[in-house]
């Protein structure tokens, strides 16, 4: 695979990844905490898909395509709110991303905000 086709790819993951992520918000809010649990660890399923099937495949051949670990600086902490979800208190964003290994970590936080 040439590299142009490579960044391309792992682009097209990365805003896919970015649109499962906002799409957890408006989904909490229309949905029982019970759906948005099963909806919330479906989307993770997939961007760890993404991770495996995908990204890491297009990195044994471009390892500086590899995403950065935003990990090393602690996050900054969340203003408290209510959610049906305690677990979302942090970004959803990181959480999803940090569990499955992410696939793009510099905008990790910032969805929602």
């Amino acid at each position: 695979m040439d590299r142009k086709l490579a960044e391309q790819i792992v682009e097209l993951v990365n805003a896919h990844v970015d649109q499962l992520i906002s799409s957890l918000d408006p989904v909490e809010a229309a949905i029982s905490a019970e759906e948005f649990a099963g909806y919330k660890r479906a989307v993770a399923r997939v961007i760890n898909a993404y991770d495996t099937e995908i990204i890491d495949r297009v990195t044994r051949e471009y390892p500086d395509l590899k995403p950065g670990d935003d990990d090393s600086e602690p996050p900054e902490p969340a203003e408290p709110r209510t959610s049906r979800n305690w677990a979302r208190a942090t970004p959803a964003s990181a959480g999803l991303r940090n569990a499955t290994g992410g696939c793009r970590t510099d905008s990790i936080g910032k969805t929602g905000q």
